[in-house]
């Protein structure tokens, strides 16, 4: 009967130590597996932070690349042009080159059928001969200043269009760009001015907007011709709506 007891009470003892070291098993179980899932909610917080940076780096890699594509569309026209103009320069300065040269060869059979009078020669038709080779070299030399100010004029638009491709990136306007609305397209909120590049507009520039004294709005140019542009109505400068003939300026209305 006492030894029943006893191994009644060292199976306690026994039973009382083994559940107390699964108790303390358990706890380091539970704080290991809450380690774990700390570590698992920083991770997946690192990882959905990294995919949002990646994907807002790529949003801004292709409008990055959006932006020169369409910087480099407009800037092709204006280049073209460009290079249009060098083409016609050289042309008038050969065709001066060329005038220059035949009016010296003009000069210089003059000066021979000069040399050549003599009593013995008929006065009139030399006066004649010599009579046409004063107006050939006339007309050489009319042919010459013109060439030569067609020049002069294809040099200017060179200087004034590589100044507007040197502007477009920033749509710097120069002083005193003025114009009208032609057309207005309330649906698609884009006015078409009566000026372009010959006034020097280009594309990225803005311009205030009158009706009057009254100031209504801004525009933003998109493209431009020779004569004409496009601009983009800015919503947040719009005090009224915009209509042809409402007057458009770079900067303060003077």
């Amino acid at each position: 009967m006492k030894g029943l007891l006893i191994a009644t009470v060292l199976g306690g003892v026994a039973c009382a130590f083994f559940g107390l070291m699964l108790g303390m098993k358990h706890t380091e179980t539970k704080a290991e597996v809450d380690t774990i899932q700390s570590q698992v909610t920083v991770a997946q917080t690192s990882a959905r932070k990294a995919k949002k940076e990646l994907e807002e780096a790529v949003t801004a890699r292709d409008e990055a690349t959006t932006k020169l594509e369409a910087a480099e569309a407009k800037v092709g026209p204006l280049e073209t042009e460009l290079a249009s103009l060098k083409s016609k320069v050289s042309e008038f300065e050969s065709a001066k080159n060329d005038a220059e040269k035949a009016r010296d060869e003009a000069v210089t059979e003059l000066a021979e059928l000069k040399e050549k009078f003599s009593p013995d020669d008929n006065p009139e038709l030399l006066k004649q001969q010599i009579a046409s080779q004063e107006e050939k070299i006339a007309a050489l030399d009319e042919e010459k200043k013109i060439l030569e100010e067609e020049v002069s004029k294809a040099k200017e638009e060179v200087i004034k269009v590589r100044a507007l491709v040197e502007r477009m990136p920033e749509g710097d306007l120069p002083p005193g760009v003025s114009g009208r609305i032609a057309k207005v397209n309330s649906d698609w909120n884009f006015v078409v001015l009566d000026i372009g590049y010959n006034s020097g507009v280009v594309p990225n520039g803005e311009l205030v907007v009158y009706r009057g004294n009254q100031m209504i709005g801004r525009v933003k140019v998109t493209s431009a011709s020779p004569d004409t542009a496009v601009a983009n109505i800015l919503p947040e400068w719009q005090q009224a709506p915009m209509r042809p003939g409402d007057k458009v300026l770079n900067g303060t209305k003077s």
